[in-house]
């Protein structure tokens, strides 16, 4: 093997590497689901209900903590819907690993029965993301309870998100070194060669 052939074929290897560490990995989806319970400050006004769930919701999940703040208003009982729910507007705020993204959707609310809980579900699309979910796509969805004189709410929500903007991780030190020593040796061998011809 010639010393150019050698060099074009470190090259090529080292061209392989580094494009490697510095693709972008693309996850499928990422679903994470859970409960939030907790007052929700609601005030009425007339026929109009509007609430805000200003408690955080931490959950540990494999990638890290995510930290969600829902928050909703403009439920007007004097206005049902043809099927008999009431519909209002809804705004999340994630963070999640240092990152944050965010939601925007409508939710619905049953015809509260007599002690005043209504049935409540919503569906959001996930618009944009920064940090480890830069550019993120998604949906939630969301159903649960609501308790129209108390301003308790207890929903469940699943979030599942794409994420294009997860980065592959940085190679180890080790994983360099061992690349380097490699190709060093190759070279070696190369010079090795050529002096005994």
């Amino acid at each position: 093997m010639t010393r150019r052939r050698i060099l074009t074929f470190v090259g090529m290897v080292m061209m392989v590497c580094l494009m490697g560490f510095s693709a972008v990995a693309k996850a499928d989806s990422i679903t994470f689901t859970y409960t939030v319970t907790g007052n929700a400050n609601a005030v009425q006004t007339g026929s109009v209900l509007n609430f805000n769930f200003t408690q955080t919701t931490d959950i540990n999940t494999i990638l890290g903590k995510l930290i969600v703040t829902p928050q909703g208003k403009g439920f007007d009982f004097a206005k049902p819907n043809a099927d008999g729910n009431i519909s209002g507007t809804t705004s999340e705020n994630y963070a999640f690993s240092g990152g944050t993204f965010s939601s925007t959707g409508v939710e619905f609310l049953g015809p509260p029965n007599a002690q005043g809980i209504s049935v409540f579900f919503g569906t959001a699309d996930i618009t944009s993301g920064t940090g480890i979910f830069a550019g993120a796509t998604g949906k939630s969805t969301y159903t649960g309870t609501f308790n129209t004189v108390t301003g308790v709410g207890i929903f469940t929500e699943t979030v599942t998100i794409s994420a294009p903007g997860l980065v592959a991780p940085v190679p180890e030190p080790a994983t360099m070194l061992l690349l380097g020593t490699g190709l060093a040796g190759i070279l070696a061998k190369a010079r090795r060669k050529k002096g005994s011809q």
